[in-house]
């Protein structure tokens, strides 16, 4: 058996350098995306859709506790990464939850891959909060192109123009922000 047949058959996780430009992949946490690879690493074909991962294994995974567990893997079935093939029973004879990958075709019910992380919608960008203390409280900003652009320094009348450098007023005007 050759090297490369050798290296091949080693345990891998696959992923796509455009996965890291998705919304999907962005709005995981940093736990969410060591499971993901766990999960991806896992994988051995004839296997999705059989996939387990209890809550004690994936806290033991990520080295965390039970709740945070249970909130990843909410977060990556929420994210459209991971889906649920069957419920867990804790009655009678006790049944884990299945899992499959959506980057995969399902062997437990024959469903092709769903990429169902490909169609994730941005997360709202998050609000920072105010800092009552801070000094430039009454600074605001304008974003203009990859500049900022203060609109007032200390508190000048309201009718007064901003004055900006002559390269500054260039660079808007090569943009075409201002005439």
């Amino acid at each position: 058996m050759t090297t490369a047949t050798k290296l091949r058959d080693l345990a891998h996780a696959r992923i796509y350098c455009h996965w890291f430009l998705l919304p999907a992949w962005h709005n995981l946490s940093a736990h969410a995306r060591a499971l993901l690879v766990e999960m991806l690493a896992g994988y051995r074909p004839g296997t999705n859709g059989y996939l387990e991962w209890q809550q004690s294994r994936v806290a033991k995974t990520l080295h965390c506790g039970n709740a945070k567990a249970d909130a990843v893997m909410v977060e990556l079935e929420k994210g459209g990464w991971i889906e649920v093939t069957r419920v867990g029973e804790f009655a009678g004879a006790r049944q884990s939850t299945l899992y499959r990958l959506t980057t995969q075709p399902c062997d437990r019910t024959g469903d092709p891959a769903s990429l169902a992380f490909m169609l994730a919608r941005p997360a709202r960008p998050r609000r920072a909060n105010k800092n009552q203390t801070d000094p430039n409280k009454d600074r605001t900003r304008f974003q203009l192109g990859d500049c900022l652009v203060p609109s007032s320094i200390g508190k000048p009348a309201n009718d007064a123009p901003i004055q900006v450098s002559e390269a500054f007023r260039k660079s808007l005007k090569s943009r075409g922000l201002i005439k």
